[in-house]
């Protein structure tokens, strides 16, 4: 009975190794976006892209959404040299404007905790009467046996909230009285 009981443990062990070896060859760079068509000028919608303070009003990851999320801002208020630095349960981390060309685009990079860097933009493409917004995001998970199994699901679910963040975003600007 000892034997097999034995057995079984060298197999579970065994299963589990081999997980944790294939995870260590899965890609885990990540590249994704979520986009939006906004009845809007992007003269409206860039303020509120290029002053890290605007993005607690329409961002997924704001005080009033995360209990426990604390954010501080430094440098400055908007463009180039803003910051935002943030701690919650789950760590702390930081983003800063890299480039801002008004009314067209907002880069930023963003680190969280011992994450390697990701690099994003949000770009407003005039069509019409209403702006086309994309916002993008990428770079690579940390090493690790099991990041690789994460990369897969890590593009899905932040494109998920990306998504929501636009919407918020869509439903301020498009209030805002045309001028």
């Amino acid at each position: 009975m000892l034997n097999l009981f034995f057995r079984i443990v060298c197999v579970v062990l065994l299963f589990i190794g081999l997980l944790a070896l294939i995870g260590c060859f899965l890609p885990r760079g990540y590249d994704f976006q979520a986009e939006l068509k906004m009845n809007a000028a992007p003269a409206a919608i860039f303020p509120m892209i290029n002053t890290p303070r605007s993005w607690r009003e329409w961002s997924m990851w704001s005080p009033e959404r995360i209990p426990d999320l604390k954010v501080e801002y430094r440098g400055n208020d908007s463009g180039v040299g803003a910051e935002q630095f943030w701690t919650e349960v789950r760590g702390k981390g930081k983003m800063w404007i890299t480039a801002s060309q008004p009314n067209e685009r907002v880069d930023y990079e963003m680190v969280f905790q011992d994450f390697p860097r990701m690099e994003s933009s949000i770009k407003l493409q005039p069509e019409g009467d209403s702006t086309r917004v994309t916002w993008q995001s990428k770079g690579r998970l940390p090493s690790g046996p099991f990041y690789g199994y994460f990369a897969w699901l890590f593009p899905r679910q932040m494109e998920y909230q990306y998504q929501l963040s636009l919407e918020n975003l869509k439903q301020i600007v498009e209030k805002q009285p045309s001028s």
